[in-house]
Order: structure tokens, then C-alpha cells, then sequence
């Protein structure tokens, strides 16, 4: 049997990561003798699980990623509830001891930890869609609680932190599943840059993390360890954090101005269309999108250019690519400039009924430029040739295309100019 791997995606290897930790945290907790130290709870298992099953079914319609939703909003709210239940102590956490003890509320049966992290979990899985801001925050948060649970078992162990490691595990995959989730759309794109920049910003991402994990090693292993163990790992916690947030920013102006300079390589400096380079990339991200070419030529371009200076002659091109770009507005067309007073647009459309309609439409555009744009040409007027052809599938079949409207585009001006030929 075939197995598509494009199923397999980090996301989904992620979940099912986050739900067998789930599953082996929920054994060693039953199996393992009472009172031997501090073990996933049900609520925490529960959620987790949860979250496990709404990662799966991300991006995936139906009932079963509804179901998902919901069961995440109710984690969320429980665990809203058990924040504002819980009595606040000088401590972050319950000690091992007191969890489960009978009569005691639900708020105080979790670890506030372990409530934090459902309550942000389930904030960052519902509002990644509609707010990413906020989705965003929260995913910092979580962060920041899971780097904090981390240095604290160095330092004290998990049994000392009323947390199970199965828990920080669990953290962990939620944590870079959301970061997964984000990565279009906030600061966490800049991870995910191609080439070497990418490569960069996650090794600084990671060195954030690991820096002050090694750090707080370092500490336990030379006997170096302050006398406030939770409160050196919440500031150890708290300064990776603010370097991971400041390599995140600088890396997402460095994406911007990389995303600038791409940009600038791809279009025209002049009319500020595609030019022969971004043409190429468009035909490459989707080429069986386009059926049809029409090439435009403007008539007696050189004589204006001779005439009235190339100052009116640029300003002529950017007011040709201005009613281009106006009267192809309702389709769904690519407008490139592609060499000197040459245009080259692709369509989806290949009927040559069609293809004349939009070139028409092309025509009169350019025909009917306004004063502003023919200033310094009295009584002159600027009209454009258009030859139109099929784009047929295949490697060379833009370059088959293009000649065709080349064909075409001779004919229009053999028989007068200002004209359209199929």
C-alpha cells in the first residue's frame, strides 16, 4: 500500500509525539508504586491529549476538528477557572505532597504550572486563526513557563517542582507545534526564512533556549547553586526569553529587508511590473495555471522618445503600465514588462475570443491616456500593437507561445498598428 508522506508533516509528527508522552506518562502513573514521586495527573494527561488530537486535525474540515475546538475551549476555561480558584502563595507551585489531597478544591489538585500551560495552550490553539497576535503572545508565554519548568528540573529535579518530566515534554511539543502554526503570519516566520539566513535564526533561536539551560547545569554541577534554586531559574528563564524575543525581531527585519531586496530584483525600477526574472518565478510557482499570452507593443515608441526626450518617453511607460495594470484589474492575469516598450501578459484564458476581448480592452486603454501622461506631446496620441497566442503545456511552451505573438504582434503592425491579431 502507497503512503502519501506529505501527510507526515512536522505538525503531525508532533502530535503524535505530544499524545505517546501522554500515553507513557499515564502508564508510569498507574503502574508505578504510590508515592514515588510526582507523575502526569489525569487533568494535565487530559489536556495534553486534547491538544494532541486538535494538532492532528489542524487545517482539516469537519465535525472531528470542531469536536477538537471545542474540547480545546473547555480546557481553556477549565483552566481559567482553576487559576482563579487556586490560592496564591509566595510559591509557584503546590507542593507534591498537597496535590490530590482530599477536600481540597480543583484549582488547588493541578500544579499552577501545568494550569498555566493548558490555559495558554488552549488560547494560543483557538485564536492562532482569527487573532495571531494574540495567538502569539500566549505561544511567548508559553514559552517562557516551559523554559522556566526546564531549568527548574536541572536545578531541583521534577520532584521539587510539582511537575512529571512527561509534562515539560508535552510542553515542548506544543510549544514548536505552535511555533509551526505561526510561522506565517507573526514573528516566528523569520525561523523559517530558505538559504542560510534561516539556518541562522534557528541556531540563534536554539542558542537562547540551550544557553541558559547549560548555564544553570554548570551551576548544579560545580556546587555553585544559588540559595534560591526556583528563583535563579525564573531569572535564567526570564533572560533567555528576552533573547529569544529580541532575535526573533531582529530576525524579522532581517526578513524584511531581505523580502525588500527580492523584490526589488524581480520587478522593474521604472513601471514597477514584474520584469523577466519575476515572470519567470511566477511561471515556476504556477505553471499550469496560465493557457494564454498576449504580447503588447507600443507604436512609433523611438520617434517619442527622439521627439520629446526620454523623460516624457519614461513617463509615456509608466502610464501605459498604469492603464494596463487598471484594465486587467478583473482578471486574473500576470503583467510583466518585457523589454524596452514591450508588455507581456499571461492569462488563464486561452479561447481566442477572449484573448481579443482583453486585448481590445488593453488598446483602448492605452488610446485613451489622460493629458497628465501626454503633457509636452500636443496633439499627439500613443497607441499600442497586440498579438495574442495559445500557451501550450510542456517545458518550451512559453517560448512557443512567444513566438506565435511575436507572429502576431508583426502582423498588427504590418497592417497599421493600433490593433489586435490572433
Amino acid at each position: 500500500m502507497t503512503v502519501r508522506t506529505e501527510r507526515f508533516s512536522a505538525l503531525h509528527v508532533l502530535s503524535l509525539v505530544m499524545g505517546s508522552v501522554v500515553f507513557l506518562g499515564l502508564a508510569e502513573t498507574l503502574l508505578a508504586p504510590r508515592g514515588g514521586g510526582v507523575r502526569i495527573n489525569l487533568p494535565t494527561a487530559a489536556a495534553f491529549a486534547v491538544f494532541a488530537v486538535h494538532l492532528a486535525l489542524a487545517g482539516r474540515p469537519g465535525l472531528a476538528r470542531k469536536c477538537a475546538a471545542g474540547a480545546t475551549a473547555l480546557i481553556g476555561a477549565v483552566s481559567l477557572l482553576s487559576l482563579l480558584d487556586a490560592p496564591l502563595s509566595g510559591q509557584l507551585d503546590p507542593g507534591p505532597g498537597n496535590i490530590g489531597a482530599p477536600g481540597q478544591r480543583v484549582g488547588a489538585q493541578i500544579p499552577l504550572t501545568a494550569q498555566l500551560l493548558g490555559g495558554l495552550g488552549a488560547l494560543a490553539l483557538l485564536s492562532r486563526a482569527i487573532v495571531p497576535a494574540l495567538a502569539l503572545l500566549a505561544t511567548l508565554a508559553l514559552i517562557l513557563r516551559a523554559k522556566i519548568a526546564v531549568l527548574e528540573t536541572v536545578l531541583t529535579g521534577a520532584g521539587h517542582i510539582g511537575l512529571s518530566i512527561w509534562t515539560v515534554i508535552c510542553a515542548w511539543c506544543l510549544v514548536f507545534a505552535l511555533i509551526f502554526l505561526l510561522r506565517d503570519k507573526t514573528l516566528f516566520s523569520c525561523v523559517f526564512m530558505p538559504g542560510r539566513p534561516g539556518k541562522v535564526m534557528r541556531w540563534m533561536a536554539g542558542a537562547t533556549v540551550l544557553v541558559p539551560i547549560i548555564g544553570v547545569g554548570f551551576l548544579r554541577l560545580t556546587g555553585g547553586m544559588a540559595a534560591d534554586q526556583g528563583r535563579m531559574a525564573e531569572l535564567c528563564g526570564l533572560l533567555g526569553w528576552v533573547m529569544l524575543v529580541i532575535a526573533l525581531a531582529f530576525g524579522t527585519y532581517l526578513q524584511t529587508i531581505i523580502e525588500q531586496l527580492e523584490e526589488t530584483g524581480r520587478r522593474d525600477p521604472l513601471t514597477r511590473l514584474l520584469n523577466r526574472n519575476g515572470l519567470a518565478e511566477e511561471l515556476q510557482r504556477a505553471r499550469t495555471r496560465f493557457r494564454g499570452v498576449i504580447l503588447c507593443d507600443l507604436d512609433r515608441f523611438k520617434a517619442i522618445n527622439d521627439r520629446y526626450g526620454h523623460e516624457q518617453g519614461d513617463r509615456v511607460l509608466r502610464g501605459v503600465a498604469d492603464a494596463l495594470t487598471a484594465a486587467l484589474a478583473r482578471e486574473d492575469a500576470v503583467l510583466a514588462r518585457w523589454g524596452g516598450e514591450e508588455f507581456l501578459i499571461l492569462l488563464p484564458e486561452e479561447r481566442e475570443a477572449a484573448l481579443r476581448d482583453i486585448a481590445e480592452r488593453c488598446r483602448a486603454a492605452i488610446a485613451s491616456l489622460p493629458d497628465s501622461v501626454l503633457r509636452g506631446m500636443p496633439g499627439q496620441a500613443a497607441s499600442a500593437s497586440f498579438g495574442c497566442a495559445a500557451l501550450p503545456g510542456g517545458e518550451h511552451g512559453l517560448e512557443r507561445a512567444l513566438q506565435d505573438a511575436d507572429r502576431s504582434l508583426y502582423a498588427a503592425k504590418m497592417s497599421g498598428r493600433n490593433r489586435v491579431v490572433v
